[in-house]
């Protein structure tokens, strides 16, 4: 490895302590960041109560996961949570309307419903 870096001087310049510390602290300080949000995004599913829907905390996990390796930058983290929470609420509601579920006909018309009444009202407000 020696000849290598004899051979290739400028690599003397890059491979040195100041990088290297440098890249130590980035790194613990991305790891930090990441697990407060994971704590946010924990504490969101809690408290939203989205456990109640089938939806377990292994594909929580994976939102997020999804989330942070897409959009990687310490500066996005809201829509890093952002991605992560409509992923689970697309899930939630995905499950919610599954073949398997016992919902029938008239709850997903009442849903669809409200939905778009919701809609509708963001629409107005937003309008003015």
């Amino acid at each position: 490895i020696m000849k290598y870096f004899l051979a290739h001087p400028r690599m003397l310049k890059v491979n040195n302590d100041v990088y290297l510390e440098l890249a130590k602290l980035d790194y613990n300080e991305c790891q930090a960041l990441h697990l407060s949000e994971w704590d946010s995004i924990q504490r969101w599913y809690l408290e939203s109560e989205i456990g109640d829907f089938r939806i377990n905390t292994e594909a929580l996990l994976f939102a997020y996961f999804v989330a942070a390796a897409s959009i990687f930058e310490p500066e996005r983290a809201g829509e890093r949570l952002a991605w992560a929470k409509a992923l689970i609420l697309v899930e939630t509601v995905d499950s919610f309307f599954s073949p398997e579920s016992a919902s029938s006909r008239h709850q997903r018309r009442a849903f669809v419903r409200e939905f778009q009444s919701i809609s509708r009202a963001r629409d107005y407000i937003n309008r003015r």
